[in-house]
């Protein structure tokens, strides 16, 4: 859901087209967060799908007054993450 928010906001910010630096910006932004390795974030906690989406030019429509940092603070599911879900079943059923 990181990921998904950080490319939304690079397509927000202006971009015209998705690009790999834009991509690893994102992964870089998701690990600082998480305290974890670039490598290790996008294998464990990046789902593919998010990604690929992207690169296709699809992203999330993620509320820009959200800072990242208090994403996840609530019991309940953001506008955010369904987002994220609805993406991730859209992904799903296209490869089935």
């Amino acid at each position: 859901m990181l990921a998904a928010c950080a490319l939304a906001e690079s397509h927000r910010n202006g971009a015209t087209k998705p690009t790999k630096r834009q991509i690893v910006d994102a992964v870089k932004a998701v690990s600082n967060k998480l305290g974890n390795t670039v490598a290790v974030c996008r294998k464990s906690y990046i789902h593919p799908a998010v990604l690929d989406a992207y690169i296709q030019g699809s992203v999330i429509r993620a509320r820009t007054d959200v800072p990242i940092g208090a994403i996840g603070t609530t019991h309940t599911l953001s506008d955010e993450e369904k987002a994220v879900v609805g993406l991730l079943r859209r992904r799903m059923a296209l490869a089935s």
